[in-house]
């Protein structure tokens, strides 16, 4: 079987975004003036996101990744953890990459883009299909901190053929990560598209909690199903804002290649 590169995409807050390869030798990536123009403008995010451009040597393997775990089960797992490999065929040539970050919440988004002599199978992830039954459920053990959670596979109708897309949530100690991530090809460039929110989960402000446990603010039941219920909303414009941006980016690229 061939060997394929893959990318890492950032899915914790101390991942970078870099690029590695499953087998030897490192992709040699050159920049793209053409892949530059097809990415995203700054309004395809969300409202106080600012985007920025990523650096060739971020995508070409010549950075690293730092996250320390101390322990992830099944073991296997540990590499969507350290950026979760979207795998990319060996023929990629040309590269770009931008990065969109907002503070409040702590949020972030990125879209790779990659082009090359792409074999026609070139899109497809099938090696998702086994890491996606395997990390269902997993223990993530980073700094003494054990979270728990584990990734879950979508669809989207705006995916192109071949593309694919999963979620992946862990909490623990009452800090609750989620992340998103999209991949596909239109004619000869592959992107890959993810997000990560590290507050998807908010506070249940004073006031909301007198309005909606008016019969008793100390109610420890009435503030849980509270917090659920805004975190539940929380996600669910995530999913929202990431499918505008996945639709921004199809349509550019299905406009511009």
């Amino acid at each position: 079987m061939p060997c394929r590169h893959r990318v890492f995409l950032p899915l914790l807050p101390l991942t970078a975004l870099v690029a590695a390869v499953g087998c030897a030798p490192r992709p040699d990536l050159d920049a793209s003036d053409r892949l530059d123009a097809l990415l995203l403008d700054a309004d395809a995010y969300p409202i106080g996101y600012t985007v920025q451009t990523l650096d060739i040597d971020d995508l070409d393997g010549t950075a690293a990744s730092a996250t320390p775990f101390d322990r992830v089960e099944p073991a296997g797992c540990a590499d969507v953890l350290d950026g979760g490999a979207v795998e990319l065929p060996e023929e990629a040539v040309e590269g770009a990459g931008q990065v969109a970050t907002t503070s409040a919440p702590s949020a972030l988004y990125t879209y790779v883009l990659v082009s090359g002599d792409f074999p026609e199978d070139a899109s497809a992830a099938s090696a998702w299909s086994d890491l996606l039954d395997r990390c269902a459920e997993m223990t993530v053990v980073a700094d003494g901190v054990e979270a728990r959670g584990g990734l879950t596979a979508e669809e989207s109708p705006l995916l192109p053929d071949g593309g694919g897309m999963f979620s992946m949530s862990l909490t623990g100690d009452g800090v609750e990560m989620s992340s998103r991530a999209a991949w596909g090809r239109v004619g000869d460039v592959h992107f890959a598209l993810t997000s990560l929110d590290l507050d998807p989960a908010p506070e249940v402000s004073t006031p909301e909690l007198v309005d909606a446990c008016v019969e008793d603010p100390a109610d420890t039941d009435c503030v849980e199903e509270q917090r659920e219920e805004l975190a539940d909303r929380a996600r669910a414009e995530a999913a929202r804002e990431f499918a505008s941006v996945l639709s921004r980016a199809v349509e550019t690229l299905e406009e511009g290649v």
